[in-house]
Parts: structure tokens; sequence; C-alpha cells
């Protein structure tokens, strides 16, 4: 992505936005995700798994239910490695934050990229990546909580 596209002097999250098919297998490891910017700079690189199911789904497509040989789910933490239900049907996970500077004309680059690298994987749906203003966000998380706090304070009966 151009950083020209962007707002310039801005902090930015990016989020992969996809689908897992009802067959989809191999994604119950890690994945290493990536983002960099002009010079291949990089901003952020953290883990994250892309099963919406924690590691539920099976390995192998060839490994029968019936036989009962199922992987042992994945810990679940609330600290954004795992992928979010939006309210279109999409998935999304953040793959990361970087600054757009005033006088960048480079490009941002994201990447996700399975640590394993050799295990075959089927039925994941990119429709892509998306950028948030993360400055505009804490602005309206502020006069959100401000229009709240007003409330409490002046209750109508």
């Amino acid at each position: 992505m151009k950083m020209p596209m962007l707002s310039r002097c801005t902090n930015y999250a990016a989020y992969l936005v996809f689908k897992m098919t009802e067959e989809a297998y191999g994604f119950y490891s890690s994945a290493t995700a990536t983002v960099r910017t002009a010079g291949g700079k990089t901003e952020t690189h953290r883990l994250v798994y892309l099963d919406p199911d924690e590691g539920r789904r099976h390995r192998y497509r060839t490994v029968p239910r019936l036989l009962g040989l199922q992987q042992a789910p994945v810990p679940r933490e609330e600290d954004g490695r795992y992928p979010k239900q939006r309210s279109d049907g999409w998935l999304e996970i953040e793959i990361g934050e970087f600054y757009s500077p005033e006088d960048d004309d480079g490009e941002v680059g994201f990447s996700v990229l399975d640590n394993k690298g050799v295990k075959w994987k089927e039925g994941l749906i990119v429709q892509g990546i998306e950028t948030d203003d993360l400055d505009a966000r804490a602005k309206m998380h502020i006069t959100n909580c401000r229009q709240i706090d007003d409330c409490h304070l002046s209750p109508t009966f």
C-alpha cells in the first residue's frame, strides 16, 4: 500500500480480513504477522492464530472424526492473537501497527506467514487488509466516555 494514500502523521493498525471454509485445515499453529514500512523497516512483528476454532479442527482432512483423533484446543488468550468475528460475517485479526510520517512517499507491506511452513493448508478466503486510524479511534473513545459520564451525572427520569 502506498503511504500517500494514508493520512500523514497518523498511527494505524492493520487487520487481515478473512473467512474459513467448513473444510479448512492446517491453521492450528501460530503464524508470524509483520508490518514493514519504507526501506524494509519492520514496524511490528507478532504471533497470531488464524484458526477461529482455536485448534479444534482436524490437522488433516484424512483423519476422520469418528476415530476421535482430534487435536486438543490451543489455549485462548484475549490478547488479540486470535481472530474476532465482525458484524458482516468476516473474521479479522490485527497484524500490526505502523506510523505514517509526513515525508514518506514509500510503501507499507503486510505479511502473515506460517511458522512451521511444511503443513498443507486449505480453506482460507482472504477479503483483504484493512487499516484503521488509531488516533481517530482514541479520540472517538474519549468522546464516547465523556458522553457516558455526562449521562451518569445528569440522569433523566
